[in-house]
């Protein structure tokens, strides 16, 4: 009985560490999936501004309504700019992205762009917002080119590790 109890608990030790390598590599993938969607938020708001011409209010809604990660996001933008409470765009942008339920997900680097972004959105002519749009699309493609690249490699590194080491553990408490 005591034996099934040891194989039972080393069992569970590896079962447990091998699903923290799965996670780890889970989250790697879903940053890429957040940028993915940013990308297409992009492009979306440069269609909206290059031939539906409407405000920002209704483009944040609009993409409040398509987006999965970002969809809370645009729409507290949205609701706070149909408010008028006097705040700029970028200023409720700012205020938003420390209540991004995604934050954790991304790193420095996607958070930067996200507020350049925000900062650049609103404040300049059409012709100018379409320009820093486009420009922004292809930083965040070799940002996105970059974490694709990374979860080749670290993903695989992740899984291998978590069983390695629930493995190691297991024979260490045996």
């Amino acid at each position: 009985m005591q034996i099934l109890l040891k194989l039972l608990g080393a069992v569970l030790v590896v079962s447990g560490s091998g699903c923290c390598g799965w996670y780890m590599a889970y989250g790697a993938r879903m940053r890429i999936r957040i940028l993915q969607e940013l990308q297409q938020a992009l492009l979306v708001l440069y269609g909206e501004i290059e031939y539906a011409a409407g405000d920002m209010a209704e483009n944040m809604e609009k993409l409040g309504e398509r987006m999965e990660y970002f969809s809370d996001f645009f729409c507290k933008i949205s609701n706070r700019l149909n408010q008028r409470t006097g705040y700029s765009l970028h200023q409720i942008w700012k205020e938003e992205m420390k209540n991004l339920s995604c934050r954790a997900k991304l790193e420095p680097e996607d958070i930067a762009l996200l507020e350049e972004l925000g900062r650049n959105l609103g404040n300049l002519d059409r012709q100018t917002q379409l320009h820093t749009l486009q420009v922004l699309n292809s930083r965040l493609q070799g940002v996105l080119q970059s974490a694709r690249e990374k979860y080749g490699n670290q993903a695989k590194v992740y899984r291998v590790l978590g069983i390695t080491v629930g493995v190691f553990t297991a024979v260490l408490l045996l």
